[in-house]
């Protein structure tokens, strides 16, 4: 059986995944103070817009199923940066864009995002801002990393 994979382009600005935040607020019912955490807006939206995209796609990889995760962020080159920079450094990071992504996802294309056990992202500045996303079924055995990309740390693991 070959593995499944589904792609998409998501045409959003790359927003990196917030912070719950909290705020005290007061019962009704008892007038006791509790708090009250909520998603910060930036994130619910971008995560609003991942979902609505996804709803209607068909695919849905079971619990259980070992996902390989492939994501491109490309975000909006500012004006003030030269065009020979390629790749964005700064704030958010780029795990807080893969962890939005992958919460937005989550029941929508695959059960629990523990199922990802392999990824590859990046973000990159480009023309449009958007989001890459390639989600595959892996078929058993992690795939080898070659001995030439260790460098300096293959020594330290062995």
């Amino acid at each position: 059986m070959t593995p499944r994979s589904v792609t998409f382009t998501f045409n959003i600005e790359p927003t990196g995944k917030g912070r719950p935040r909290g705020r005290v607020a007061m019962s009704k019912a008892t007038g006791r103070q509790f708090v009250q955490e909520y998603t910060p807006a930036p994130t619910a939206h971008a995560e609003a817009v991942i979902r609505a995209q996804v709803a209607d796609c068909g695919e849905f990889f079971e619990a259980g199923v070992p996902l390989r995760l492939d994501a491109e962020f490309v975000v909006a080159r500012p004006p003030s940066i030269p065009k020979k920079r390629r790749y964005p450094v700064t704030k958010p990071d780029l795990d807080n864009y893969e962890k939005l992504l992958a919460d937005a996802l989550e029941r929508f294309i695959y059960a629990n995002d523990a199922q990802i056990v392999e990824a590859h992202k990046r973000k990159t500045y480009g023309p449009v801002p958007c989001i890459h996303v390639r989600l595959s079924e892996l078929d058993g055995a992690p795939a080898a990393i070659p001995v030439g990309e260790w460098g300096a740390l293959q020594e330290v693991l062995l």
